[in-house]
């Protein structure tokens, strides 16, 4: 009995447990630990969209923003060269999405189909002045300031999406983000329909010769 408590517990804890995520800076690093991520560079968008009041996709991501939106429309959208000059906040001067984070506000990216690492180049993902926190998969990471740059993390477990939100009061902090990584978890690949039938006859060829050779 002794033995058996632990091998259920072994079975079912997986089910509800979740991974940490696991963090790192370094582009060619996230990269190498994650070689089917995919990129996502908002070169081709021409034109700003604004997610304030609906959602915008842009190929497998999906840009949303609920709770508090208090501030203009060009704090939550998808920003196209020219972009806009607010705080000086640039990734590098190509078409970038932009958050406004304040306390109340709930930024999102949503994955197509689910995903086991994220990772973006930012402006401003933290400030001395409050906290941002990012959400996925049922953890969180608690970020203050830091240097502009690339920021990611993995997960054992995939997650659907990636939320931004702050502590800050009556104010915002900007967030620009650019060249988007993402690694969707690997579809497999289905087993033909005529397989199964197939080894049966191949089985049925190895019993016949043997009957042969046995006569």
């Amino acid at each position: 009995m002794k033995r058996i408590v632990p091998l259920l517990l072994s079975l079912f804890w997986p089910l509800t447990a979740h991974a940490a995520l696991i963090t790192e800076e370094d582009r060619m690093a996230f990269m190498t630990a994650n070689p089917l991520a995919e990129l996502e560079d908002f070169n081709f968008i021409t034109s700003d969209q604004s997610f304030r009041n609906s959602a915008v996709s842009v190929n497998d991501l999906t840009f949303s923003v609920t709770g508090s939106t208090p501030f203009a429309s060009f704090v939550y959208r998808i920003d196209a060269r020219p972009i806009a000059r607010v705080l000086n906040i640039s990734v590098e001067n190509t078409t970038q999405a932009n958050f406004g984070l304040t306390s109340g506000t709930v930024n999102t990216i949503s994955f197509a189909r689910p995903v086991t690492a994220f990772g973006a180049d930012f402006a401003n993902l933290g400030t001395s002045s409050g906290r941002t926190t990012i959400s996925a998969g049922g953890d969180s990471i608690d970020i203050t300031s830091r240097n502009p740059g690339f920021f990611g993390f993995s997960s054992a477990t995939p997650f659907s999406s990636v939320s931004f939100t702050s502590n800050q009061i009556n104010s915002v902090n900007l967030i620009a983000l650019d060249n988007v990584l993402y690694a969707p978890v690997p579809v497999p690949v289905p087993v033909p329909a005529t397989l199964p039938l197939l080894l049966v006859g191949l089985g049925g060829l190895v019993a016949l010769r043997r009957r042969k050779r046995a006569m």
